[in-house]
Order: C-alpha cells, then structure tokens, then sequence
C-alpha cells in the first residue's frame, strides 16, 4: 500500500516503491490490523513527563490534518486518527515540505525504538510514501497507517498498540541501497490496549 499526501489523510493506492518493496521483502514479515476511527484531542499537560524530541535530522512537528493547525505537545490522538508531519509548528497554507535528501530514491514512514531511527531491522512498522522531488509536504503520520510489520520488537503497528511505551515516529528517506540517508521524527508515547483501535499516543516536540 502506498500513503499520498493531503491535508484529509492517507489515500491507499497500489503499486509499490521499488525500493521499500525490496525492504519488505528481504527485512520484514507479518502484517497488522486497520484500527477503526477514533475521536480523541484532549492535550496532556506539558509538564507531564514529555521527553523534548532530539536527534532528528530537522525538526518535525504535529499538525492538525483539516488546517495545519499546532498540535501542542501531549496531545492525544487515536490509533487511526489522522495526524500531518510539517517542518513548522503550523502550515495553515499547506507550503512547507521536507526537503528531499541528497541520494534518496524512496522515502516512508516509520515507528522504531528511540535511537534507532535509521535502523531499518530494529523498526517496528513502516508504511510507504510517495517520493515527490520537490518536496514530501504533509505525509499522514497516523498511527495505523504504518502497515508493514518491521522486525524490531514489537513487529507491527498492533503489536505497538498492545505494548504501549516509547517510541519514535517520522519519515525516513532510503537510498538505493536500502539505507537510510535522512531520519525526521518526533518522539511518541503510546498509552496500549488489547484492542489496537483502542489504543492512544502523545507526542513531543523538537528540544529547542
């Protein structure tokens, strides 16, 4: 399945990436569960216990998927609830894109432990991304639309919903030869439940 772009959320067309195909097919196994909606947005106070994002190449920030709009740290989103990734705190216009990295043929989405961002065998789920040459501007960074089950631990997006813990979530720009040369991420906390599409997260910002 691939993820395009857009302020209404991830639209699943086929037709693969050739790089990410040879991802899931030398890497990874398994698959995971389509949650059901949620309608969550109540924000956690700042103060309680979020950990300010670090290591991540650029900052990456939250944003609303109908306008852009700042999503404060420790707001709480559910499993298939949609969530935009931006460069800026808030893009009401829709202008800003990460900048495609030298080298880079594909990019995707990911969750992987914290500090193993560009670790491809320790991530715990992916999902494609259309590679546009000017720019990935907006990628829906909902939870479950992270399809693919990584061979970290836990593997697949249901997995991480029933662990529940620290974690990162971002984009990730691959070369040809299945490295990745960029990580842009923010670090999430998930709140687990048995049932995947009960699941929460919360996510931090960039450390200034």
């Amino acid at each position: 399945m691939k993820n395009t772009r857009g302020r209404h959320g991830v639209v699943a067309s086929r037709g693969a990436l050739t790089i990410v195909a040879v991802l899931i097919a030398t890497i990874v196994s398994g698959c995971t569960a389509t949650a059901a909606p949620m309608a969550l947005s109540t924000t956690v106070p700042v103060g309680a216990g979020i950990v300010p994002t670090t290591g991540s190449a650029h900052p990456l920030f939250l944003v609303g998927d109908e306008y852009g709009e700042e999503l404060p740290a420790g707001t709480v989103r559910g499993w298939d609830q949609n969530v935009l990734g931006s460069p800026v705190v808030s893009d009401p216009s829709g202008t800003h894109s990460f900048a495609v990295p030298a080298g880079a043929t594909a990019v995707a989405t990911f969750i992987s432990p914290r500090g193993q961002e560009t670790n491809l065998k320790a991530w715990d789920a992916y999902g494609q991304l259309e590679l546009i040459p000017a720019g990935v501007q907006m990628p829906n960074l909902k939870l479950s639309a992270n399809t693919e089950a990584g061979s970290g631990s836990p593997s697949g997006t249901a997995a991480v919903a029933k662990t529940g813990g620290d974690y990162s979530l971002g984009i990730a720009f691959l070369n040809s030869s299945n490295q990745v040369v960029e990580a842009d991420f923010t670090f999430i906390t998930v709140v687990p439940d048995d049932t995947a599409a009960k699941a929460t997260w919360t996510w931090a910002v960039p450390a200034s």
